[in-house]
């Protein structure tokens, strides 16, 4: 019995003392952390004519932040309730246009800093895009014109995506969206879950 504790103790400090190691941060091998960072292919979408389409850069993948955000669970949707969006979606860093017939490429100025783009959609006439673009607090709405190039952001109110499309085109100058009611300073606290869920 006098041998047993000892032993223990020395099995207790052994492990403790590997488990207790001073591990700085480690990178993956060069070739991992290109295949984790790598650019994923452009998306693209044409107007109805054919003759201009957007260039979409998609993200590499969702950083620590995107991870980060809270999620409510509801109804088999996912949300984001501080911005009224479904969670973890999927998004671009990029956008710019390209005319088919000559080739060349046009940037996207005005573009917000921190661009998380979605739910790009062409106006009939194929000279407009309209786009989302999210953020932490907000989701807005922003139109792009093949002519100039130049993205303007065009809600006055938050947009609600929670239950989907945020938003659809009337015609080639109009647009319906869904606002919430609340600026982002003003909204009310979620619920809180009762004891047991």
């Amino acid at each position: 019995m006098k041998y047993i504790v000892p032993l223990g103790l020395f099995l207790f400090t052994f492990l403790f003392g590997f488990s207790q190691e001073n591990i700085k941060y480690q990178k993956p091998p060069s070739d991992v952390e290109k295949l984790v960072l790598a650019t994923f292919n452009l998306g693209v979408s044409f107007n109805n004519a054919g003759d201009w389409m957007v260039i979409m850069q998609r993200s590499a993948a969702p950083t620590v932040e995107d991870l980060g955000q809270p999620e409510l669970k509801m109804a088999g949707l996912r949300i984001n309730p501080l911005n009224f969006s479904p969670s973890r979606s999927a998004y671009y860093i990029g956008l710019s246009f390209k005319n088919i017939k000559t080739g060349k490429e046009l940037a996207i100025k005005n573009l917000p800093v921190n661009l998380k783009a979605s739910q790009i959609s062409w106006n009939d006439a194929g000279d407009k895009i309209a786009f989302l673009n999210e953020t932490k607090k907000t989701i807005d709405l922003y139109i792009a014109d093949v002519k100039t190039a130049i993205a303007r952001k065009i809600n006055k109110q938050p947009l609600n995506t929670a239950t989907g499309n945020g938003f659809d085109w009337i015609d080639n100058e109009s647009i319906l969206y869904h606002a919430t009611t609340a600026s982002p300073d003003a909204r009310p606290n979620a619920p809180v879950a009762p004891d047991g869920l």
